[in-house]
């Protein structure tokens, strides 16, 4: 493995896990968007920012053990599915693929990295960046 695909390999799924999370951040802006008086909204923002921070939590943890982000990302992304089930079944499939979607996608990528976490490895430490 090329170090350059190596790094790629490397970083994708960290770095696809924290712009996710900066994609769920921007739900928790919809707790400024009700006439509550200053403490509420706050509290409100806090509580649509819990996602993030579980996501937040599930990359540091993940950072150095890819197996873990693997089976967290699958689970969150089953978790998510079987939430909103009942409410939206597969009339909004499109909410399905926007939230679940990524998180199928960074288990995929952590699972990948975990595999092949020596060749990963070996290549960029051939290369003097790990």
């Amino acid at each position: 493995m090329t170090s350059h695909a190596a790094r790629i390999l490397r970083w994708s799924p960290r770095v696809l896990a924290l712009t996710f999370g900066a994609f769920i951040t921007l739900f928790a802006l919809d707790a400024f968007s009700e006439s509550n008086g200053f403490v509420e909204m706050l509290v409100g923002f806090t509580i649509h920012l819990l996602p993030t921070f579980l996501v937040l939590g599930i990359v540091m943890i993940s950072w150095k053990r890819e197996w873990i982000g693997a089976i967290l990302f699958t689970v969150l992304a089953i978790l998510y599915v079987a939430s909103v089930w009942e409410r939206y079944q597969l009339r909004w499939w499109s909410s399905y693929l926007l939230i679940g979607g990524p998180m199928l996608v960074v288990a995929v990528l952590y699972g990948v990295n975990w595999i092949l976490r020596d060749q990963i490895r070996g290549s960029l430490e051939r290369k003097g960046e790990e």
